[in-house]
């Protein structure tokens, strides 16, 4: 037996070639992602918002933030205190208030202990390089029993029915939609 046929034998051609391929990938993924300014619409520039309701209080805490390691030009936060859970109004009809605004960060965040609550959530990415991109949702929530329930009035974002408050289910993470990316 030969050199090359042993080696062969211990290193198939197709295995060696998958190896290379994701070693290369692994040594380009942090100069092809880090170094650069995130396009707008990305998954690096996706906003997101935390609902937590921890249960040794009656406060819930929302925390607005990227996934990515971005810095929004503006974030906001609004709370409507005269939704009805039970007839629910329509959109126009509630009062914001209580707004938490920044501008140039990362995250923001804010608690409220009313119950039940609409949000009315905002994350706005603009670079002269990439674009810009608007990030929003209006959720609406409330605490009933041992349930957090929820509901959403804007399109593309998707949450929960329901969690239970005790247990693993919290908090809960719920992406925004992107309703304009310009490039």
């Amino acid at each position: 037996m030969t050199s090359a046929r042993g080696a062969r034998r211990y290193f198939p051609t197709p295995l060696v070639g998958i190896a290379a391929i994701l070693l290369v990938l692994i040594l380009l993924t942090p100069v092809l992602i880090g170094s650069q300014v995130p396009a707008a619409g990305t998954i690096f520039t996706q906003a997101e918002v935390i609902v937590d309701y921890p249960t040794i209080n009656t406060t819930t805490y929302l925390y607005l933030h990227a996934i990515g390691n971005i810095r929004y030009t503006s974030l906001s936060i609004g709370i409507a205190e005269n939704y009805n859970w039970n007839a629910p109004p329509p959109i126009g009809s509630l009062v914001w208030g209580n707004w938490t605004n920044g501008t140039d960060l990362v995250a923001i965040g804010t608690s409220y202990s009313g119950n039940p609550i609409a949000i009315n959530v905002s994350a706005y990415y603009s670079t002269t390089k990439v674009g810009s991109a608007w990030y929003v949702a209006i959720i609406a929530f409330e605490v009933s029993g041992t349930a957090l329930l929820f509901r959403s009035y804007t399109a593309g974002v998707d949450v929960p029915r329901s969690i239970q408050l005790t247990g693993s289910q919290q908090p809960v993470a719920i992406l925004l939609s992107d309703v304009g990316a310009t490039r």
